[in-house]
């Protein structure tokens, strides 16, 4: 992205970040409470897929 100057680097980047802690931020819920709730974990992956994927993702097979 940096390579081909890219526009959205930075709501990429950040987008990515937010997925990590949000990932992290499970894991210590289960480690805590020995279960993640699946529902919520389904619709913060679906919001992923079809948001991030989809929709920025995409942009980038635009670039190079």
């Amino acid at each position: 992205m940096l390579k081909h100057q890219y526009s959205g680097y930075e709501e990429q980047r950040n987008e990515h970040n937010q997925f990590i802690d949000r990932l992290f931020e499970a894991q210590k819920e289960y480690s805590k409470h020995g279960r993640v709730t699946s529902v919520n974990i389904y619709n913060f992956v679906w919001d992923w897929f079809s948001q991030h994927i989809l929709i920025l993702d995409k942009q980038l097979s635009k670039i190079g």
